[in-house]
C-alpha cells in the first residue's frame, strides 16, 4: 500500500506515522483504481449496464412480498457510488491497534474522536468537501444532526455525542452512520474514508456491524501492530473480510517502537500467518 509519504505527521508533531505495507494484497479490485491523481475508471457501457440491472433488480426486489427494504437500500446506495465514482476504502482492525489515530494522520489533523474504550458499532464516512463538517443520520424518521465549524475540536467534541460508547451506549440514539465532509487531499477523485468498528472489544455487536458494513466497501487496510504482531481474533475476522472486501492492503502500526531487525522479523511472521491461515 502506498501513501504519498512514508511519514505523516503535523507541524506541532501530535500526529506522526510511519506506515509500512506487509505487501500482500488479497483478491482484487474488479474496477481498476488508479493512484497517480486519477479516480479510478470504467467505461460509460459498462456502467450503464451495470445502472440497468442495479434497477431491474430493484424493481423485481419491490415486487416481492417479503420485504426486503435493506437489500434494495444497499443496491440504491451501490448505484449512487456508481453514478458519483465514489471509491470506499474502508479501515478495519482490532480495537486499539489505531485507526482513528491513522485516519486523523492522513487527514493531517485530529477530527475523529479517539477513546481508550471502544467506541459505537457505528461505521464513519469521510468524504471530500471545501469546508469542515458532519451529518449524522438515524435508524428512525428523525431528521439528520448537521454541524459545520472551521475548528476540529469542536468538530471532535460533536462526534463524540454519536459514537463513543460512554455517551451512546449501544447506540440508544439509533444512529445509522456519520458521514464527515474534510478539505484533505486524500480524499480527492471521489475517494471516501471510512472508519470501521473496533473488533475483538467487549462489545460483540462491533465486529458484527464491521462484517455486515463490509460489502459497501471496495477496498480495506487492515491495521497490525507489534503487540502483538497479530491475534487469533484478527485471522478469524480476516478469513470472513477476505469473503466479502475485493482487495485487502495490511498496514503494520507502531513501528517507531522497534528495531529495524524486530521490524523486519515481526513483518515476515505476519507475512508467514497470513499466507498460511488467510490466503
Amino acid at each position: 500500500m502506498e501513501f504519498p509519504q512514508n511519514r505523516l505527521k503535523k507541524a506541532d508533531n501530535s500526529y506522526q506515522y510511519n506506515l509500512v505495507s506487509v505487501g500482500v494484497i488479497i483478491g482484487q479490485i474488479k474496477t481498476p483504481f488508479e493512484t497517480n491523481g486519477r479516480s479510478f475508471f470504467m467505461s460509460t457501457s459498462i456502467k450503464n449496464d451495470i445502472q440497468v440491472l442495479l434497477d431491474q433488480t430493484v424493481e423485481q426486489l419491490n415486487g416481492l412480498k417479503n420485504g426486503f427494504s435493506r437489500e434494495i437500500n444497499g443496491l440504491s446506495e451501490l448505484k449512487n457510488r456508481l453514478l458519483e465514482g465514489r471509491f470506499h476504502l474502508a479501515v478495519l482492525g482490532q480495537f486499539k491497534r489505531g485507526k482513528s489515530t491513522l485516519l486523523n494522520a492522513l487527514l493531517g489533523e485530529a477530527v475523529l474522536p479517539t477513546a481508550v474504550i471502544p467506541l459505537t458499532a457505528i461505521p464513519t464516512f469521510i468524504q471530500a468537501s471545501q469546508k469542515l463538517s458532519a451529518r449524522v443520520l438515524f435508524e428512525d424518521e428523525k431528521s439528520p444532526a448537521e454541524f459545520m465549524t472551521s475548528d476540529s475540536n469542536e468538530l471532535v467534541d460533536f462526534l463524540s455525542k454519536y459514537v463513543a460508547e460512554t455517551n451512546n451506549p449501544a447506540n440508544q440514539l439509533n444512529v445509522q452512520q456519520v458521514e464527515v465532509f474534510h478539505t484533505a487531499k486524500i480524499l480527492c477523485h471521489g475517494v471516501v474514508l471510512i472508519d470501521t468498528p473496533g473488533i475483538g472489544s467487549t462489545f460483540k455487536h462491533n465486529t458484527e456491524a464491521t462484517l455486515n458494513f463490509l460489502p459497501q466497501c471496495d477496498a480495506a487496510m487492515f491495521l497490525v501492530s507489534a503487540d502483538p504482531p497479530i491475534t487469533e481474533v484478527e485471522i478469524e475476522f480476516l478469513k470472513q473480510v477476505r469473503q466479502k472486501v475485493p482487495r485487502l492492503f495490511f498496514i503494520l502500526n507502531k513501528v517507531d517502537y522497534l528495531t529495524e531487525l524486530e521490524k523486519e522479523e515481526i513483518l515476515t511472521f505476519i507475512k508467514k500467518v497470513i499466507s498460511e491461515q488467510i490466503v
